[in-house]
This record gives C-alpha cells, structure tokens and sequence, in this order.
C-alpha cells in the first residue's frame, strides 16, 4: 500500500525591534508594505502577532521602544490560558468577552478567586501592572454569555449611563424540559417554593426571552430549564 507523506510548510517568524513609539497596527502596516489592512487584521484576530513573547490583539496597542514584534506566519490557533473566558474584543477602551455557563462574573461570598473579572484583571496587568478594569453588567453564574468591562472608569460611567441606550435588544436562549405547543407565548406564572427549596414552575416551553425591563427576574423562574438543579419541572419528577 502506498503511503501519502504529507509535510507542512513551515515558514520562520518575523521579528522586528521597536526603535520608536508607534501604535502597533500602524507599525505592522509600515513594516509589511505587501500585506492589505485586511491581511494584518486577520494576523491580530488569529493572535498571530506578539509583543515581548505575549499574543496582542489590540490593533492601537502601543509599542515602545525596544520591544520586540514577532509574526508568527504558520496559522496555529493559539488560545490564552483563561478557562471560562474567550476574549472577542479589545482596545484601549473595552473589553468584550464570552463567559461560559459555570464561571461568576464577580465575585461572591463563597468564591473570590475564580470569576470572569479576576481572569481579565490578571490578563490587562500581564500587559502594564498599572492596567485595571472595570465592572459595567453581569451575568449569572450558570448563564453563558457575551459580557463588556471597560479599561477605564470614564469609560465605565459611560456604558453604565447610556447602557439602555447601547443595548437596543437582549436575547436570552434555554435548553428547556417538556414539548413546544406554541411558536410563540407570554408566561405568566406564580412560583412556589417546598422544603427542599426545589421551585417549580409550569411545563410550558419557551426557546427565546428578550426581557422589557432593565432588572430582569431569573429565566429559570419562569420555566423549567434543563440541566439546572435548582428549578425544575414538576411533572418530570414523576416521569423518566
């Protein structure tokens, strides 16, 4: 039987050393006059290009002198080590991430240590030991999600000011117990609570929420959701 040997092409990185102040997108532009925007762009997102041994995807991240640029060319997908957060997006002034289901956003009385605020802390300071940030929303700790926090206190107090204003529209989607009847509904439901602090609710099902209020009360109050042990749907108890 013939054997395929498939080798890949591997192409050395390239490694420039800052000689003066200059924000990284438009260093990497003046240093790679055969690349479009769109190509170094697509380097950034891929986290193909770091500073000083670190990805940096920050596209006005500014260089100073004496750093060292390297651009890893061979397209290895290359995730920082921060279980529960994917970065999305950042810059000078935001950072966007993705939360997933299990992480607290901040922290607790019971847990201090494992939030999405403390990873991001330590991520900004690997950068500038003077970088912080700063909480502007929250998610539950059991709803994955995408979340903001701000770099600055200005820009905190924008966000929280004008957030009704920013956020036009907010989805919530669950994985629910029981069978759809109804495309579309409005729930409408009284909770009660037993001993066992078990909280039943009705066996409708419900797929999306977009909630008309800025508070907005527990989706898992008003149905039952699966894979979530403190609400629960009654009448699955009773049936396997």
């Amino acid at each position: 039987m013939k054997k395929n040997n498939f080798k890949q092409k591997v192409k050395s990185p390239t490694i420039f050393n800052v000689k003066e102040k200059a924000e990284l997108m438009n260093f990497l532009i003046n240093n790679l006059p055969k690349k479009s925007k769109n190509n170094i762009k697509s380097l950034l997102v891929h986290r193909q290009v770091w500073v000083n041994n670190k990805p940096i995807t920050q596209y006005n991240y500014l260089l100073e002198p004496g750093k060292t640029v390297t651009i890893n060319w061979n397209k290895v997908r290359v995730e920082e080590n921060y279980k529960g957060v994917k970065i999305l997006f950042e810059d000078k002034d935001i950072i966007v991430i993705q939360k997933q289901a299990g992480l607290l956003s901040i922290a607790s009385e019971k847990e201090k240590e494992k939030t999405a605020y403390n990873i991001l802390k330590e991520h900004v300071k690997s950068e500038d030991p003077r970088n912080k940030i700063f909480v502007v929303h929250r998610l539950d700790r059991e709803t994955s999600g995408v979340m903001m926090f701000a770099k600055t206190p200005k820009m905190q107090q924008t966000l929280q000011t004008s957030w009704k204003k920013i956020v036009q529209e907010r989805k919530y989607i669950a994985v629910v117990e029981g069978n759809v009847k109804h495309e579309k509904d409005t729930i409408i439901s009284w909770l009660k609570e037993n001993n066992a602090l078990v909280i039943y609710s009705s066996a409708l099902v419900l797929a999306f929420k977009h909630p008309e209020t800025g508070k907005i009360l527990r989706f898992e109050t008003r149905i039952p959701i699966k894979f979530t042990n403190l609400f629960s749907n009654h009448n699955s108890k009773k049936k396997k």
